[in-house]
C-alpha cells in the first residue's frame, strides 16, 4: 500500500511540474541594458548580456527575428515583463503568451520583450 501512495506522489510531482503554466513573474516592468543575441533558426530566443555579465533569456517579437541582423551583437536598451521558464528538462520549446521559445538557455526565467532601444 505504501509503494502505491508513494508512486501515486511521484507521478502527481511529475506532472504538476511539467505542466505548469506560464504565468507572469511578479516582478512588474523590468529594463535592461546590455548586448543582445539573436539566435537565429530557432523559435524565438534570444539572450542579453548585461554590464554585470549575466545572461537573460529573452523572448523576442517577431518582427526581430525577420530582421536579426539589425540587433544581433548590438547595446540595447530592453524593456518587459519577466516571464517563469518551465523547469522541466523535457521540453524543446514552451509558449510564453504568444510567442514560442526553445527549451533551454541561459537563465531561470525569460524577458518578454516589449521594446528595444539601441545604445549609441
Amino acid at each position: 500500500m505504501f509503494v502505491k501512495q508513494l508512486l501515486t506522489v511521484a507521478v502527481l510531482v511529475m506532472l504538476a511540474t511539467s505542466c505548469r503554466s506560464n504565468a507572469a513573474a511578479d516582478h512588474g516592468e523590468t529594463a535592461l541594458r546590455g548586448v543582445m543575441t539573436v539566435y537565429v533558426g530557432g523559435h524565438g530566443l534570444g539572450s542579453l548580456r548585461t554590464l554585470s555579465g549575466e545572461c537573460v533569456d529573452l523572448a523576442l517579437p517577431k518582427n526581430v527575428l525577420r530582421r536579426p541582423g539589425t540587433w544581433d551583437g548590438k547595446a540595447v536598451v530592453l524593456t518587459g515583463s519577466m516571464d517563469y521558464r518551465p523547469r522541466s528538462q523535457n521540453f524543446l520549446w514552451y509558449d510564453i503568451r504568444d510567442r514560442r521559445i526553445e527549451g533551454g538557455g541561459c537563465s531561470d526565467d525569460v524577458l518578454y520583450v516589449q521594446t528595444i532601444k539601441a545604445l549609441r
